[in-house]
């Protein structure tokens, strides 16, 4: 006796209806394929978050769903700065209505990520490594979520920029976004 195939349903059910709740596809109304590609992605990486091409066999094997790399790489070309302000705007909303009362703490943070690349391009660049990759190419990433973890907004930079540039300039603006105030800043 051997296993001729398995889907999993639950994600999709679970996830599915609070992805369609928030309104994460409505970012490609005009592009169904696309609208379709990013909810199938979504699931899969919060099934098992893994790379894109790992993320297509996932789908294939777990989910009973076949997407081909070509497809989520055009997906992502498809991702504008627009879509992408439009996602986090309507996840913090979300989170907002999570809330009864107003949110007084906030954590903020900094961190690299570097590729597996000696090159740089017009966002991965060499610059300081905590993990001592200087002459790797990589980003840097800008998180703030609310005490519970729930996100606040996320960017990322060039992997030369400098940390007290990006927590002076985003923090501020995220402070603002969210309408924290008044609002006590603690440490760097």
């Amino acid at each position: 006796m051997r296993e001729e195939y398995r889907i999993v349903t639950g994600i999709h059910d679970i996830y599915g209806e609070l992805y369609d709740e928030i309104g994460s596809g409505r970012v490609f109304n005009r592009c169904p394929v696309s609208k379709n590609v990013m909810k199938d992605i979504v699931m899969a990486r919060l099934s098992k978050p893994c790379s894109k091409r790992s993320s297509c066999e996932l789908l294939t094997r777990d989910f009973g769903i076949t997407i081909s790399l070509e497809k989520i790489y055009w997906m992502m070309d498809k991702l504008t700065d627009g879509r992408i302000n439009l996602l986090q705007d309507r996840c913090w909303s979300h989170t907002r209505e999570l809330f009864t009362e107003d949110i007084k703490v906030m954590f903020y943070d900094c961190t690299t990520l570097y590729f597996e690349s000696f090159t740089e391009d017009e966002l991965c660049s060499f610059g300081y490594s905590k993990d001592h990759k200087f002459n790797q190419g990589q980003v840097l990433l800008a998180l703030m979520v609310t005490r519970e973890g729930l996100p606040v907004g996320y960017d990322v930079f060039l992997g030369n920029m400098l940390y007290h540039k990006v927590h002076c300039g985003r923090f501020y603006e995220w402070v603002r976004i969210a309408g924290f105030t008044p609002f006590k800043k603690v440490g760097y």
